[in-house]
């Protein structure tokens, strides 16, 4: 999977993880009956936490500051490109050349 399409994906992981661990509590209320879909559940949400901290992780180390709010914003935050350009004061240039650049360092780096 290309970085592009992973950092597109990380909110909705971190909603799934979330829903995972909302289940894993509910599935224990119901009993010991749940044991083997709580294991399984649990296992998923081990490997969804471990991509949401590499994604964090990949994006904490990109070198240029406004770079790294760029990708902050659209993929962590989930920032329209408009309000990106609003909240750095940057064209739309700007903003697309800059993520551009945050991509790349971001394939060549993970």
């Amino acid at each position: 999977m290309d970085i592009k399409t992973r950092l597109k994906n990380f909110m909705a992981v971190e909603n799934e993880a979330t829903a995972y661990a909302e289940a894993i509590v509910a599935l224990a209320a119901r009993g010991p009956e749940t044991e083997a879909l709580r294991e399984e559940y649990a296992r998923d949400l081990t490997y969804l936490e471990k991509t949401t901290k590499e994604i964090q992780k990949a994006l904490a180390a990109v070198p240029d500051p406004t770079v790294k709010k760029i990708m902050h914003a659209r993929y962590v935050l989930g920032m329209t490109w408009l309000q990106i350009e609003e909240n750095l004061h940057i064209s739309n240039s700007t903003a697309h050349r800059l993520h551009k650049q945050g991509l790349d360092w971001l394939e060549e780096n993970l």
